[in-house]
């Protein structure tokens, strides 16, 4: 094999909605037209975010957050993408509890499909994971941020563990696995904000690290936006995928609903990377769409999301402190489609504006 094609899926749920029985014919149906829309690829990896419990129910009463989980029925709709692996270091493995984890590294043994990133140890959980595209061998590691471990609300008794991304020994992890393989992939849940389709400076600070360790490609999730690209030495790093198929509203443990009504959520973007065996080749992208309140996937306007898509990557070439205005000003607004989707439009203005008075009153 003279080349090999990697495929990116970003976040998937299937939470809430997607465990009615009467919706999984649908939901398979559309991920089998789906995934026969993609391109040929030799390796599929996603980001799987909804541990499976016994009924679609979660039970980690400690995560002060709307929690994911859904049932094994539910989740059988994944089995159409035919993914060969998925990555589980994210801030939502434990909402299901330690029992969710096990289903959950259980439905994927049972079905072939690999997992990376956590694990019932901590050896297992920071363990690689290796895998050959003909004679072209990769190897793939699963970080969690300090920002997103902070929310995953992991008990020290747990057992389960996730591979947290640790500044002091990150550089040697790349630069020893590289010794061993022909390409390292990293992937890591990283990022201080949802809803947000731009990177911070220090994460594309620690993308940079990554690459010189010597990293083939980077990619990243948690915005649940898709965000723009980059090339550093010749080398992609994607800040964030997106998602790739959510539960439209989720449900907080107080019993608040949220509901994810921004196109941005369900704009679905999908790389497929190509490399040889010595370098980084190119990458495709394809887009997709999950309307608003739908639990099913359509394809989408090539040619009109190219071009926003060019335009995200466009701002990163922008003057460091232009880029940090422009960062500033959309981490503002990701905390105000946050308050809208959880308060509504009305909701979401008083709570900014109770917000400011009490700034002000702390002022005085």
């Amino acid at each position: 094999m003279k080349t090999a094609r990697i495929q990116l899926l970003g976040d998937i749920c299937f939470d809430g909605l997607y465990c009615m029985p009467g919706v999984f014919r649908a939901v398979r149906q559309n991920l089998r037209d789906v995934q026969v829309a993609l391109p040929p690829c030799d390796y599929r990896i996603g980001n799987w975010e909804c541990p499976i419990s016994a009924d679609g129910d979660d039970s980690n009463d400690n995560k002060p957050c709307h929690r994911l989980c859904t049932s094994e029925k539910a989740a059988a709709g994944i089995l159409e993408m035919k993914l060969s692996a998925v990555t589980l270091a994210n801030n939502h493995l434990f909402d299901a509890g330690r029992e969710g984890f096990g289903r959950t590294q259980a439905f994927f043994e049972k079905n072939g499909i690999r997992i990376v990133g956590a694990g019932n140890s901590k050896e297992q959980a920071e363990r690689p994971l290796f895998f050959d595209c003909g004679d072209i061998r990769f190897a793939l590691i699963n970080w969690v941020n300090d920002a997103s471990w902070s929310s995953l609300r992991l008990p020290s008794d747990a057992g389960v563990f996730v591979n947290r991304w640790d500044r002091q020994t990150f550089h040697d992890t790349i630069a020893e696995l590289k010794k061993k393989v022909d390409h390292v992939l990293v992937s890591i849940h990283w990022g201080d904000f949802d809803l947000i389709s731009c990177p911070s400076l220090a994460d594309r600070a620690l993308a940079a690290e990554f690459i010189d360790a010597g990293a083939s490609a980077v990619y990243g999730g948690q915005q649940h936006f898709t965000t723009g690209y980059e090339f550093i030495s010749g080398r992609p790093v994607i800040y964030g995928v997106g998602n790739f198929l959510f539960s439209p509203s989720a449900v907080f443990n107080t019993g608040s609903v949220v509901h994810w009504n921004i196109r941005q959520f369900g704009e679905i973007s999908v790389p497929t990377l190509t490399f040889s065996k010595t370098s980084f080749e190119g990458m495709e992208w394809n887009y997709f769409l999950q309307p608003r309140d739908s639990l099913l996937i359509r394809g989408d306007d090539q040619k009109r999301r190219s071009r926003r898509h060019r335009k995200l990557c466009g701002v990163l070439r922008w003057s460091r402190p232009c880029y940090r205005l422009y960062f500033y000003v959309h981490s503002v607004l990701a905390r105000l489609r946050w308050a809208r989707c959880e308060y509504g439009r009305l909701g979401a203005l008083k709570k900014l504006l109770r917000k400011i008075q009490n700034r002000h009153d702390k002022a005085r």
